[in-house]
């Protein structure tokens, strides 16, 4: 087995935790060992040395790397980018760092074609990896669902639409107690996250006024409790890289609704498994509400959700994906 070294990103965050969890998902095709990036460089370093490739999460992390890279040049060097690639990267100093990059994963074609416009690397090097989730921990539970709605006092027929995630402007939670508020529908809006920003969260306190409301103003330890409780995902960012929590939500056997810049928009299959709405769009994300209600109850959309991620997203169909590239 050739030997992988995986130096992750800690955190909490959904994409932390892909970056993590990268190396239990490729433990059957590899031998692995994952370290984190606060590791001191003595030691990257040298399990650098006695590893064939080479996976980071960071460009600070191909930093690290680079003296190793510079000094073994038949070590695989690997870059998992997880975020947005706006901003221009086509400098000396950039054209030197990502021509030591071997492959470049991304989670969306979106990604790729900021990249492609806006970064000095060869395109043969960028591939497409949508992410996976584990269909194991991420399912139905009617005994969990009844047991989180009583305890938010959330009645058995009552529509409920979430967010969960950090509570900040660029979450952008106020556009789903808009949406809400302007539809009209019988629907309460329940937004669970930390506080990034107290002025943020004192808007949508005021805002939720006005809209059936349930605020959860803490990290949320029980994601899959809240994804079973919920009726539907709403995935309200400004520029969602992909949505990891959307996955995790369909693989409740919950729909989500999403924007259409948003990675997973690129997976869902509109008004069949899932929603997708324009983005930062509150006329839209009220259409899409409205008609969420009225088909959830009479169509297996649910079920849809769940069996495309059986078929296509689960953490071994990622892992297969992810072999493809490193071997390729």
């Amino acid at each position: 087995m050739k030997r992988v070294l995986n130096i992750f990103q800690t955190g909490k965050g959904g994409l932390e935790n892909l970056s993590q969890s990268i190396s239990k998902i490729l433990e059957p095709y590899f031998e692995v060992r994952s370290i984190p990036l606060s590791f001191g460089i003595r030691n990257i370093w040298k399990s650098a040395m006695s590893s064939e490739i080479i996976l980071v999460h960071r460009t600070k992390s191909i930093l690290k790397i680079l003296p190793i890279k510079l000094f073994s040049q038949s070590k695989v060097l690997i870059f998992f980018h997880h975020f947005m690639a706006r901003s221009k990267k086509k400098d000396i100093y950039h054209r030197i760092v990502y021509s030591k990059v071997d492959k470049l994963v991304v989670l969306s074609k979106r990604i790729r074609e900021q990249v492609k416009n806006n970064w000095s690397i060869d395109e043969s090097k960028i591939y497409i990896a949508y992410p996976g989730v584990d269909i194991n921990r991420f399912r139905r539970s009617e005994s969990i669902r009844k047991s989180i709605r009583e305890r938010y006092g959330i009645s058995k027929k009552e529509k409920v639409f979430g967010v969960i995630g950090r509570i900040c402007e660029e979450k952008n939670q106020e556009i789903l107690l808009e949406a809400i508020r302007k539809s009209d529908v019988d629907a309460i809006a329940l937004i669970a996250g930390p506080v990034e920003s107290e002025r943020y969260f004192q808007k949508i306190n005021m805002l939720s006024d006005k809209v059936r409301s349930i605020l959860v103003p803490n990290f949320v330890d029980d994601v899959v409790g809240l994804l079973n409780a919920i009726d539907f995902l709403v995935i309200t960012s400004r520029n969602e890289p992909f949505g990891l929590i959307g996955l995790e939500a369909m693989a409740c056997s919950t729909p989500v609704l999403a924007p259409d810049n948003s990675g997973i928009a690129e997976i869902i299959s509109d008004g069949f498994d899932s929603f997708v709405y324009s983005a930062n769009d509150v006329r839209s994300l009220e259409e899409r509400i409205r008609k969420a209600v009225s088909e959830v109850d009479n169509s297996n959309i649910s079920e849809r959700a769940r069996k495309k991620v059986e078929k296509d997203f689960s953490l071994d169909s990622y892992g297969r994906k992810l072999k493809e590239i490193i071997m390729g």
